[in-house]
């Protein structure tokens, strides 16, 4: 194995990630993910091939992480290929947005009511110019 596929985290002992690994999870995760399950997201990093080593692993974890090891990707559950779906869409939409809609913004403001206007309605122009993302929020 080279270098630069190496694991950091295989060399360590686990005992010694854990306080960094809560030290995280106390400053950035809290109201994110339960502790419990990011400490076994964090044996998993140290070593994602021995689930053994994982404490309180759900059996469902379990078949779910065998599962992605062995199945063809195509046959994924319904409910992945639809957020992978609904993912893509989303960075399509992210793309046009950025390129087109945002690019544009001074102007189209410039040719309605002026820019005088939305400088005084700036609220009505970043909902305009965010309706892409609030029309697909109702999908």
């Amino acid at each position: 194995m080279t270098q630069e596929n190496t694991n950091p985290l295989s060399q360590r002992l686990i005992h010694d990630i854990l306080p960094f690994a809560d030290a995280f999870y106390d400053t950035y995760l809290t109201s994110v993910v339960d502790r419990e399950v990011f400490r076994r997201a964090v044996y998993l990093a140290k070593n994602p091939y021995d689930l053994a080593q994982v404490p309180g692993l759900t059996p469902g974890e379990r078949s779910v992480l065998e599962g992605e090891r062995t199945l063809n990707p195509l046959k994924q559950s319904k409910a992945l290929k639809v957020v992978t779906l609904v993912t893509a869409c989303a960075a399509i939409t992210q793309g046009w947005q950025q390129s087109s809609i945002n690019a544009s913004s001074l102007r189209w403001q410039a040719e309605i009511r002026g820019t005088d206007y939305w400088i005084h309605h700036r609220i009505l122009a970043g909902l305009v110019d965010a309706a892409p993302w609030l029309s697909g929020s109702l999908v």
